[in-house]
């Protein structure tokens, strides 16, 4: 059996994810393989590199201005993944049994040449984009409506970008038929839910993680590498870019705030890792360390260990890596109820009212004074959830069911 994995960029939440499924497929026993966009030699020609790509991207950049000129609130970032970048011959004639789609927009698979695979396909969602428009992440329900005239929210503005490629996927997938996977049941819902595939079953499988590399460690020496005050309980926050507004920064800001009147100033400092940093940090009543962006599941298990408590102020998140990584790790989370994360963190009293910043601090404070014990059932959980021959033997199944 053999497995062709597709997906963007190796980094990020999504790249990350999808190389450690491919490896725990591998381990399960297909033979698998996953390219990325930027593979060299890959599936996007060097003629398609050096002549297609520049007018493509040209293209690409001028319509995402267009997007950005007219923002739609509620929607936290966008892809029309017209051009088609990718050599879909190439995937066609591969001796892959089937091919398994990760994250495959910025200029790799277009909407039109996912319809013309002519392989099995497995496509483990990361984010919104496939039952939706142009978003990655929507708050609105056009996806579960159609993308008509009469859905649009009322103050949005300019050209209804979402519907076009909203109607663009409809037509270019009439009989493009994947099985669906999900990390989150609340993705899988809402897939199941919506007018593109509408009634479609959608597997729930969790993203795996090596739990030898992510577990409990000597929380001292993690401290001393990272600078960090042992005297002092430290709350972690980060993301791939930590001004992206999906990751809830300016929710966390006002949050921190009151938690002021939960924890005093001396007993608590704040760990940041990722590309940026807070801005407005002054308002911040507590001492503020960056750690900045850190390359290596082993840097990052370090990161974790040096901390005694998560907090993840996301707006809407599928399966979010960072907080599984952390209570791998046997550091519990904090976070808004909202989309995948009331599905990974069990303690209601974790669980803020989204969104609102006095209940995100009070849902900090708890989770500080429970941290021993909320950590265990944390690490627990992973291990229950996130074990990669667990979830390699599922998608191993899933296989075999798709090619009987």
């Amino acid at each position: 059996m053999k497995i062709l994995h597709l997906c963007t960029f190796r980094q990020g939440g999504a790249g990350i994810a999808a190389r450690r499924i491919q490896e725990a497929v591998l381990a399960a026993g297909a033979e698998s393989r996953i390219v990325f966009r930027d593979d060299v030699p890959g599936i996007i020609p060097p003629y398609r590199r050096r002549l297609l790509c520049p007018l493509f991207r040209g293209l690409r950049k001028a319509m995402d201005l267009c997007c950005d000129f007219w923002p739609h609130p509620g929607c936290y970032g966008h892809s029309e993944s017209l051009f088609p970048f990718a050599d879909l011959r190439q995937i066609n004639a591969s001796d892959a049994d089937a091919v398994h789609l990760h994250w495959i927009n910025g200029d790799f698979l277009s909407i039109g040449m996912l319809g013309a695979i002519r392989k099995p396909v497995i496509w483990t969602l990361h984010d919104n984009w496939a039952y939706c428009g142009n978003e990655f992440y929507t708050e609105n329900f056009r996806f579960r409506d159609g993308y008509t005239h009469a859905t649009r929210p009322a103050g949005e503005t300019g050209p209804d970008f979402a519907r076009y490629i909203w109607n663009c996927k409809q037509r270019a997938w009439k009989n493009f038929h994947p099985v669906f996977v999900s990390p989150s049941q609340w993705n899988a819902d809402r897939l199941t839910a919506s007018r593109l595939f509408r009634g479609q079953p959608c597997r729930v499988i969790r993203n795996p993680l090596n739990l030898q590399i992510f577990s409990p460690q000597d929380k001292t020496s993690a401290r001393q590498r990272f600078g960090l005050n042992p005297e002092k309980l430290t709350l972690l926050f980060g993301a791939e870019k930590t001004n992206n507004p999906l990751k809830g920064l300016d929710l966390l800001l006002s949050a921190l705030q009151r938690l002021n009147s939960y924890l005093p100033a001396d007993r608590l400092q704040l760990l940041c890792f990722g590309f940026g940093s807070p801005e407005n940090s002054a308002r911040i009543p507590y001492p503020v360390l960056y750690a900045g962006h850190l390359n290596g599941d082993e840097e990052m298990a370090s990161l974790y260990n040096a901390a005694d408590v998560l907090v993840c102020p996301s707006r809407m998140d599928n399966f979010p890596s960072v907080c599984i990584e952390a209570m791998a790790c046997g550091v519990p989370a904090a976070a808004f109820r909202t989309a995948g994360l009331p599905e990974i963190i069990s303690d209601p009293d974790s669980l803020a009212e989204p969104f609102q910043p006095e209940s995100l601090a009070k849902a900090i404070a708890h989770t500080f004074e429970k941290r021993h014990e909320l950590g265990k059932s944390a690490r627990i959980y992973v291990e229950q959830n996130c074990n990669p021959e667990k979830i390699g033997a599922e998608y191993l199944r899933l296989y075999e069911q798709l090619l009987q």
